[in-house]
């Protein structure tokens, strides 16, 4: 079975907890991302996937660097960026 496949006893009851469709604790899932192996993590979030969403998959991926993140649109899609009329609370690479 998946969580016999690591061998710290802490991180094998994390992977039963997520098996039985328990939610894991913040510190449980900084456990998982300093002392897991990837394969493991994978699995565990393959398997959630699949519970969650059956065998469809989405993937995008996006990246670019922003010169800038004074915006002249008022749109909600950046959580990071500042009105033009508000100029100086941004930033502008040079």
């Amino acid at each position: 079975m998946l969580v016999e496949n690591q061998p710290d006893s802490a991180l094998r009851k994390i992977g039963e907890k997520i098996l039985s469709k328990e939610r894991i604790l913040f510190d449980e899932g900084v456990l998982l991302f300093e002392k897991a192996e990837l394969p493991y993590v994978g699995a565990l979030a393959n398997h959630v996937r699949e519970r969650l969403h059956g065998d469809k998959t989405y993937f995008n991926r996006n990246f670019h660097i922003e010169p800038t993140n004074v915006c002249v649109f008022s749109c909600a899609f950046c959580s990071y960026s500042r009105l033009y009329a508000h100029r100086e609370e941004g930033w502008e690479v040079s």
